[in-house]
């Protein structure tokens, strides 16, 4: 999920932006995807780094629900889920949980209120979790393809 302490998370940063300034790419020029867990690291990265474009399938990103699942639902399910709540919130209860949960969308919406004209693709084959509405621009555009 590439989730990790703020030196972690500004490493990564720092080496998306140096491939970028290799290639002469800008920003305007970066699509972030992912796909199951990487679709937290592309929108989650998408905040930071202002791409063109983000293209996610079959999104996990309410981590805190996943590993409230996992030790009560759904045990085996995820349980590396588990780990990250632990390491990033220090304990594992349903108040951190709902704590990490709301570190990822706080930063979405950074992206989304930041954003003039932010197209997304979101393609949908299993949802495993709530998702909570945001208040999303006018201007943006979102897609969903439900695939069967």
């Amino acid at each position: 999920f590439y989730l990790g302490s703020d030196e972690l998370e500004q490493k990564l940063i720092q080496v998306i932006r140096h491939c970028l300034d290799e290639l002469e790419f800008t920003a305007d020029q970066l699509v972030l995807s992912g796909l199951s867990m990487g679709t937290f690291g592309a929108l989650y990265y998408a905040s930071k780094l202002e791409p063109h474009a983000v293209i996610v399938g079959k999104p996990l990103v309410n981590l805190g629900d996943i590993a409230v699942n996992e030790s009560s639902l759904r045990p085996g399910g995820f349980p590396t889920s588990l780990d990250i709540l632990y390491r990033t919130m220090g304990k594992l209860s349903d108040e951190t949980a709902t704590k990490l949960n709301e570190y990822f969308w706080k930063a979405l919406e950074l992206l989304i209120f930041r954003e003039q004209n932010l197209s997304w693709l979101i393609c949908v084959r299993m949802i495993m979790m709530a998702v909570p509405i945001l208040p999303w621009r006018k201007s943006s555009k979102i897609v969903i393809i439900r695939l069967a």
